[in-house]
């Protein structure tokens, strides 16, 4: 059992320092579990792909020794295997995880042999037992959690040695707009809790007991969608003129949001953008990956057919996207003196920074480009993107336009129009309605992202207010046991049961919230352009639950039971309906890709004539 265990830590520790041996591969042969091919990812080291292991071991070494009489036991051996290979496929992606698990394997099958026969024994006791092994793994895991940290996030760490060693080429002297500086970053994100601090105080809206009065606003909007469905639907059938026919505002919209998809180059085995790109006519020209803070990665492709340059930018998929993200604090951007980018618009805007600083340094990137060849060869340009790739997209064109005369006396405002699919809230009101001759947003139902800042935030809370009043009312809001035990009472009522506010109490409150807010206000940030709003109706039967698309594409898989927008309506972003947070079990489905794809094709087949049966 102790050799056991040491072949276990070796192939930890050799998994950690990447020797190219197939250690997945030995691993679960030597514990008779069945395996497949081992391929290597970008760095070179071994992994599984996705997904449990099946049947291509299933003749596997145990089951072949295995007595062959003895059928329940190979059964019960067999149901075991399938366990633990599920368990060490779900970790293949995270050494420090598989050497964690490699090492708990080692301790249970080590046995009295190994560290020590009592579970109760302190691991400082092993460590003093074993010395040697205990700093092995120390050193594996710190060598694990290193290689796990992102290389422009190891630049900074390296340049902390400068502040106490006095060397001043260690010292971080970068830009503070470089959000790869975690100095920069810190203080940014400072700043932003700061101002967040500030404006809730100025607001009134700081409970002592937060969360429980959150709980209970949930509640009670599920409690509103059983008996209130008619008043949240009016809400958005007056929020802006309906649309009879969708292909009014989503011609050609489908292959759009397929090429802002295309961005996050996380395409179906067998497909890359470039021939995607192909097929639809494009030429790749360009795909940058880049995967930086305050960066975005994009592509440019031309179609000569069209005469039209596609600019795709990506949205937020990992780490450093989420921290660009993050930065929301609220800056003013000047396009500079007598500059602007609409004729006689504003020097000045105020934005999200975090995709202010993406926006302007793709800007720097591509401009020369689109000034010196695609506008003079008579190319004209679409530019696209998904969440934070759609956010970046509305500043990258507005920063052009402020720098392109061509572009900006353009009265059509053909040569450069933006499609922006799930935009966060990026520009002021007076901004946002500067942008509708060349900005179109588009919407799906309850997305939270487009109404993800802290000024919606903010009449969220304000919202609350009544929802706190009438807990401490009626003894609801926990302060002790019995309180405690009447606020659980109250969160387990039915969704048909009454409710902490009445309909015309909730009504109040969201008016009352709205008009503490002025839609003018610099500080409050929208979605830009004009807003093609697809929303579905709570009042329609299995809200939720059905999904027209399956009718319209039943070779998607992955969106077949996506529930999808049934009916549009076009506004700019001051729509009440975007200016509230709406809970909704949706809010985060609704932001994703195949609810986006989901409701423009259900929409457009609609419009086709197309009756899907339900």
């Amino acid at each position: 059992m102790r050799t056991l265990w040491a072949l276990l830590v070796f192939l930890s520790v050799a998994r950690s320092f990447s020797v190219n041996l197939p250690i997945s591969r030995w691993h679960l042969v030597s514990l008779n579990i069945p395996t497949q091919t081992t391929s290597t990812n970008n760095n070179g080291q071994p992994f599984r792909s996705a997904g449990p292991l099946t049947s291509v071991g299933s003749a596997s070494v145990a089951a072949e020794n295995a007595d062959d009489g003895d059928d329940d036991k190979k059964k019960e051996m067999s149901a075991f295997r399938a366990k633990l290979s599920k368990v060490l496929s779900n970790v293949r992606a995270a050494p420090f995880a598989f050497s964690i698990v490699t090492f708990i394997l080692g301790w249970a099958l080590g046995g009295r042999s190994a560290i020590s026969s009592s579970a109760s024994r302190p691991v400082r006791t092993a460590a003093r037992q074993y010395p040697i092994i205990a700093t092995i793994l120390l050193v594996v895991a710190i060598r694990d959690t290193w290689s796990l940290i992102p290389a422009w996030a190891k630049k900074n760490i390296r340049k902390l040695r400068g502040t106490v060693t006095g060397n001043k080429d260690d010292v971080d002297t970068d830009d503070p707009d470089d959000l790869t500086s975690l100095a920069s970053m810190s203080l940014k994100l400072r700043t932003l809790f700061q101002q967040g601090k500030e404006r809730f105080a100025k607001a009134g809206v700081t409970y002592d007991n937060p969360i429980m009065v959150f709980l209970a606003t949930i509640h009670l909007m599920n409690q509103a969608k059983e008996q209130l469905a008619d008043r949240r639907d009016a809400m958005y059938q007056t929020s802006g003129p309906l649309v009879d026919n969708p292909k009014e505002v989503l011609q050609g919209m489908d292959e759009y949001f397929e090429f802002a998809d295309w961005a996050y180059d996380e395409l179906p085995e067998g497909q890359t953008l470039k021939g995607n790109l192909e097929a639809k006519g494009y030429s790749l020209l360009r795909h940058e990956k880049t995967a930086l803070p305050g960066h975005v990665a994009h592509y440019v492709a031309v179609s000569n057919e069209r005469k039209e340059a596609l600019i795709g930018v990506k949205g937020t998929s990992n780490f450093e996207d989420m921290l660009t993200d993050c930065v929301g604090n609220v800056v003013k951007y000047n396009f500079g003196e007598g500059k602007s980018f609409v004729e006689g618009g504003r020097e000045e805007i105020n934005c999200h920074e975090g995709i202010l600083l993406s926006s302007r340094r793709l800007a720097d990137d591509l401009m020369t480009f689109v000034e010196s060849v695609l506008l003079p060869s008579g190319y004209t340009i679409k530019v696209t993107g998904h969440s934070l790739g759609a956010g970046v997209a509305v500043i990258f064109a507005m920063i052009l336009r402020s720098r392109i005369a061509a572009l900006r006396n353009d009265s059509t405002c053909s040569k450069l129009q933006v499609l922006a699919f799930a935009s966060p809230p990026i520009l002021d009101y007076k901004a946002s309605r500067h942008c509708e001759s060349f900005v179109t947003t588009f919407v799906n139902n309850s997305d939270i992202v487009p109404r993800c800042s802290l000024s919606h935030l903010i009449l969220l809370m304000q919202f609350m207010k009544p929802v706190k009043n009438k807990l401490d009312a009626e003894g609801l809001n926990p302060q002790d046991v019995k309180s405690m035990t009447a606020f659980a009472k109250f969160l387990s009522r039915g969704k048909q049961d009454k409710m902490l506010l009445s309909g015309e109490e909730i009504r109040n409150g969201i008016q009352v919230a709205l008009e503490g807010s002025k839609i003018d206000d610099p500080e409050h940030l929208y979605v830009a352009g004009k807003v093609v709003h697809m929303f579905d109706e709570w009042s329609k039967e299995g809200y939720g639950d059905r999904s027209d698309y399956e009718t319209v594409d039943k070779d998607f898989d992955e969106s077949k039971k996506v529930a999808t927008a049934e009916k549009i309506y076009v506004a700019d972003a001051s729509a009440t309906v975007l200016r509230i947070i709406e809970i909704d079990d949706r809010m985060m489905t609704d932001h994703m890709s195949p609810g986006y794809r989901a409701s423009i094709k259900s929409l457009l087949a609609k419009a086709d004539n197309l009756s899907p049966a339900f």
